[in-house]
C-alpha cells in the first residue's frame, strides 16, 4: 500500500516490519479504514473496553508512536464497525473508560 504525504510517496507494509513505530497520526489517518483496523489489530496495545450501546463495545488501544485508537465492535454481528483515533492532547476521551476500570483488591487495600 502506498500513500503520498508532503509530496513524498511512502510505501507501507501494514502487518510486519519495524516501520510502524514511526507512523504518526497523520499517516495513520491517511490509511483506508480497512488498513487502519488492520494496523490497530497488528500493532496496537490493548488498554481497555467501554460500552457505547448494548451491543457495541469500544476497544481502546495505544499505538507504538503514542496516539490512541478505538475499534468499535458489534457483539451481535461479531464485526468491527469502524476505527477512530485521537492523541494525548485529547486525553479527556480517556475518561469514558474510567467507569469500566476494575482495580484489584490488593490495590484497594481490601481482601
Amino acid at each position: 500500500m502506498s500513500i503520498i504525504t508532503h509530496g513524498v510517496k511512502v510505501t507501507l507494509v501494514l502487518l510486519g516490519g519495524p516501520y510502524f513505530g514511526g507512523m504518526n497520526r497523520a499517516l495513520f489517518h491517511a490509511l483506508s479504514e480497512e488498513d487502519q483496523i488492520a494496523a490497530v489489530v497488528a500493532h496496537g496495545r490493548y488498554l481497555a473496553r467501554r460500552w457505547q450501546e448494548v451491543d457495541e463495545a469500544v476497544h481502546l488501544y495505544q499505538m507504538p508512536s503514542g496516539f490512541f485508537a478505538e475499534l468499535t465492535y458489534n457483539t451481535t454481528r461479531n464485526q468491527i464497525l469502524y476505527a477512530e483515533h485521537f492523541g494525548p492532547e485529547e486525553a479527556e476521551k480517556l475518561t469514558d473508560y474510567a467507569l469500566f476500570v476494575h482495580l484489584p483488591n490488593w490495590l484497594l487495600g481490601t481482601e
